[in-house]
């Protein structure tokens, strides 16, 4: 089964996480796919610290994490590369579009499973509102995310309960 996990924005600052997650250099040059989705890709930080400037917001939690992890068996061929590729994007966009926060993603390819991070900025572009993930959005989160994967012929989430990092 396929993995989600999700962690609040202390372990990094925000630029620090959107460089570790595009840095081919951390990870032995695997990372596969790198983009953004409400920012520009190669200046996501500056967009996302506009953002909360713009509100007022630069305090506390910077950003939420997702982690996307697919089993070591479930990529046998590049084209099942590309089809992660594909979902991630696809992922990318709806949690955009749910959340109305922007977000830089990367595909790594540098474990033993394929997998995708997620930054999300915790300020709504749209409102200013903090994006808040408690136990019910997890499990929403994770049942859409379950579907996208199933569309590219993965596997589903594995579930369980919300991560202690995000109890509300």
């Amino acid at each position: 089964m396929s993995t989600l996990r999700a962690l609040n924005g202390t372990y990094r600052t925000l630029d620090g996480i959107v460089k570790y997650i595009a840095s081919n250099e951390e990870h032995n040059d695997l990372v596969l796919y790198y983009d953004a989705v409400g920012a520009d890709p190669f200046r996501a930080t500056r967009d996302m610290l506009l953002v909360k400037a713009a509100y007022n917001k630069r305090g506390g939690s910077e950003y939420v994490q997702i982690i996307v992890s697919l089993m070591e068996a479930e990529i046998i061929c590049q084209d099942d590369v590309a089809r992660f590729q594909s979902a991630s994007r696809a992922i990318a966009d709806m949690m955009f579009n749910k959340y109305c926060c922007q977000i830089a993603y990367a595909v790594h390819g540098n474990t033993d499973n394929l997998h995708a991070h997620f930054v999300i900025n915790s300020v709504r572009y749209v409102d200013g509102y903090k994006l808040q993930l408690g136990k019910k959005e997890l499990f929403q989160l994770k049942t859409i995310v379950s579907d996208i994967l199933n569309q590219y012929g993965f596997s589903r989430l594995l579930y369980y309960s919300a991560d202690k990092n995000l109890e509300n």
